[in-house]
């Protein structure tokens, strides 16, 4: 039983350790979907670069999406929102988890403000 019970900790272990290295791993190198210079697809005259966003159309967008967040140590990931007026540029709103800060391009939708 004892060595049964040492084999099943090693396992779980081992598991725990891969686990954690392929998410580090992982966060790192996501791909962002604003492409072309930093447009939002589906919502032209809009373009972000890191959480900061502008609109150059004639419409206000809804933008939604994930960023990556890191602090010295490691990496998660967050949530971006905010409205962007017509001819404005706005920061988005961000959460991040612990004292992380958003790393990055964010992955985001847009969709027309009521």
């Amino acid at each position: 039983m004892g060595h049964r019970l040492a084999l099943g900790v090693g396992v779980a272990s081992a598991l725990f350790t891969a686990t954690i290295g392929l998410t580090a791993g992982q966060a790192s190198a996501i791909p962002s979907i604003l492409g072309n210079g930093g447009n939002v697809p589906g919502a032209p005259g809009l373009s972000c670069s890191g959480v900061t966003c502008t609109n150059n159309s004639d419409s206000a967008y809804l933008v939604s999406g994930t960023v990556t967040c890191k602090d010295d140590a490691s990496y998660n990931f967050g949530t971006v929102s905010g409205r962007i007026d017509a001819h404005s540029t706005e920061d988005l709103q961000f959460q991040c988890a612990g004292a992380t800060t958003p790393s990055g391009d964010i992955n985001a939708m847009a969709s027309l403000a009521p």
